[in-house]
């Protein structure tokens, strides 16, 4: 299918093929989108109401005088975008995958260009795991319930974390001074990504802990609910911080590597805010493509095989009599 086609609308599956992993970046892309925070709650309750007439067999996509499967797309990809799957509430609106851009441009920004001084990496820092404990708490599995008093914990610790790897690691590369400068040049622009990388998944985990404690919901093929399962929490969460791994690599990695070709050039070197703008726009440039890309790495909602979880799941059966052999969670963001 070319990108100018657009498939016969429907509800029992995505627009892209979530088997195949261009098709999940695809997807993904869809919702990154910043345009979509400008959506109007009129406009989402629109495309609420459009999806739900369709749902009740009220409207047929393509027919004269009817909505095109194009609205209708866009209808799906609107609520996709604004509202949680598990909740069906708004996630707020510096928290959804449309503001990823938006909201880390200057939080990354300020961590490659600022002076690396301690109080600049212990501001960055907690800046960048404040935001990211919001981004995990809001596109969380929200089956798995957690008190207010779990989530200021995780909170605390996720940000001291992050700030301890970051000042522990750069003051670990000032005093190893027997490394020639070129390593040492090499370290320092490393530093950022494993702080960033660490604290990533240990704020993934800590805020997002209570679906491997407490479990969340598995369904079968025809998505209804069969139980909960803990075993199942925690495949989730291996998988997400496998995504938090991957997230800064092309943020932190490529935008240092970028910008020290396009130092060299002539026009740049007299062009300081030139140069800065272009800084500015490669790494917005990283931060568009790392997170449909990272979050790719695996499908939304993601199978698992009975044989992986509790007992209780293993012969499982379908009103026919046939066995049941894999379930089904929403993997959150």
């Amino acid at each position: 299918m070319s990108s100018s086609e657009v498939p016969k609308f429907t509800l029992d599956k995505p627009r892209y093929d979530q088997s195949a992993f261009s098709g999940r970046v695809r997807h993904f892309f869809d919702l990154v989108d910043p345009m979509l925070l400008l959506t109007s709650d009129a406009k989402l309750k629109e495309s609420v109401d459009l999806l739900a007439a369709f749902k009740a067999g009220k409207i047929n996509p393509g027919q004269p005088g009817q909505v095109t499967d194009a609205q209708m797309w866009e209808a799906r990809r609107i609520k996709e975008a604004i509202l949680h799957p598990d909740t069906n509430e708004p996630i707020p609106a510096v928290f959804r995958m449309s503001a990823f851009v938006p909201a880390n441009v200057p939080i990354i920004a300020g961590m490659l260009m600022s002076p690396p001084t301690v109080l600049n990496t212990v501001m960055w820092q907690w800046i960048n795991q404040t935001f990211n404990a919001g981004f995990n708490y809001s596109n969380r599995n929200a089956n798995a319930p957690q008190s207010t008093a779990e989530i200021a914990t995780a909170y605390g610790a996720a940000s001291a974390i992050s700030v301890g790897t970051a000042v522990g690691l750069g003051e670990l590369v000032k005093r190893a001074t027997n490394l020639p400068p070129a390593v040492r040049g090499v370290v320092r622009t490393v530093v950022p990504f494993v702080a960033v990388a660490s604290a990533g998944v240990a704020n993934m985990y800590l805020m997002r802990r209570g679906e491997a404690e407490t479990g969340i919901d598995v369904r079968d093929s025809e998505g209804n609910l069969v139980g909960r399962s803990q075993e199942a929490g925690k495949i989730c969460l291996k998988q997400v911080a496998v995504t938090r791994v991957l997230l800064p690599v092309p943020i932190l990695i490529l935008p240092p590597v970028i910008m020290s070709g396009l130092n060299r050039t002539a026009f740049l070197k007299s062009n300081p805010r030139v140069r800065m703008a272009v800084e500015v726009g490669v790494i917005a440039g990283a931060i568009w493509g790392a997170l449909p890309l990272a979050i790719a790495t695996f499908p939304q909602v993601m199978p698992v095989e009975t044989s992986k979880l509790e007992t209780r799941f293993h012969q499982m059966r379908t009103p026919k009599g046939d066995p049941i052999t894999t379930l089904y969670y929403n993997k959150g963001v």
